[in-house]
């Protein structure tokens, strides 16, 4: 679906129709996935009370307040993380090939409009103070515009005087291993390694004319992590990865505000920026995305 930035109207019309259209597209595999998880947690807790000898009082623990999942799946602390919020290009450059073709701006295309954007991450610590993550973060946007000159576009010239269609899709996987090497009742700082799976393509659409570049690649990024509890529940979280090379970067950070209501929920609200792109005879790309950003957090 290419979409027009022409007018106001458009624009809201638009923004409606991109919220509704990603719920069905990211939030059933969420979903699914929460409920089964769900489900394994109260099963295992049903065995457990299932095995206590009748009459006899069963006194719990009380829980432990500053850890946000006290409670454990298959005896691994587990917590699920859905952010989402706006999202919006505020650099696109491209040229492809990166030695012969034509520089251009994508926003020209897909424009600055802040759309509604999904991330999901899976978080588990099977081992004091080892943290692994594994995230989904699906990013796409479509437009129609015009180019300011002709452009020479992987193996075809797009002319300015004629709308063009242009799609724009960087979504990435992410495992990530933290450790955390100093921690006490409020701060928690740790560092470590990711492996990042993107999956990218620019597509351009004139008439007959249809090019498109696409990448699968795995890029190595370093993890940096802080926690802080003011007490109250109210806390401040930054997470940074990221690699910067001769030919490339790739950035991606959040500051946050956090809030728990308890042992197993975290809500959240705060600014992302992801950054970064590549530069060889194959592609040239530079790309920046600012994110208002909210989510909740649960662990069992």
């Amino acid at each position: 679906m290419y979409r027009d930035y022409s007018s106001k109207k458009s624009r809201q019309v638009l923004l409606v129709q991109t919220l509704v259209d990603s719920a069905k597209k990211y939030l059933a595999v969420p979903v699914v996935v929460m409920v089964i998880l769900l489900s394994f947690s109260l099963m295992m807790n049903t065995s457990a009370v299932a095995q206590t000898i009748p009459g006899e009082e069963v006194v719990l623990p009380p829980p432990d307040t500053d850890q946000l999942s006290s409670a454990a799946l298959f005896g691994v602390p587990l917590a699920i993380e859905l952010e989402s919020g706006a999202a919006w290009f505020t650099k696109n450059e491209v040229r492809i090939p990166g030695d012969i073709g034509t520089q251009f701006d994508f926003l020209d295309l897909i424009g600055t409009f802040p759309e509604p954007y999904l991330r999901l991450s899976l978080e588990f610590s099977p081992f004091e103070r080892h943290q692994f993550r594994i995230l989904f973060a699906p990013l796409q946007r479509s437009g129609t515009g015009f180019l300011q000159e002709d452009t020479f576009f992987e193996e075809q010239t797009f002319l300015a005087d004629f709308q063009v269609d242009g799609t724009y899709r960087f979504s990435t996987y992410r495992f990530t291993w933290r450790y955390l090497f100093y921690q006490d009742d409020r701060t928690q700082l740790g560092a470590g390694l990711a492996a990042l799976i993107r999956d990218a393509e620019v597509r351009l659409v004139q008439g007959d004319r249809n090019q498109s570049n696409t990448d699968l690649g795995i890029v190595p990024l370093i993890h940096l992590y802080g926690k802080f509890n003011f007490g109250s529940g109210l806390g401040t979280e930054a997470d940074v990865e990221g690699l910067v090379s001769t030919q490339g970067r790739a950035i991606d950070g959040t500051v946050r505000l956090t809030y728990s209501f308890g042992n197993d929920w975290m809500a959240f609200a705060g600014f992302r920026m992801l950054d970064g792109g590549a530069d060889n005879d194959r592609v040239y790309n530079f790309a920046n995305i600012a994110y208002i950003s909210t989510g909740i957090r649960f662990g069992f």
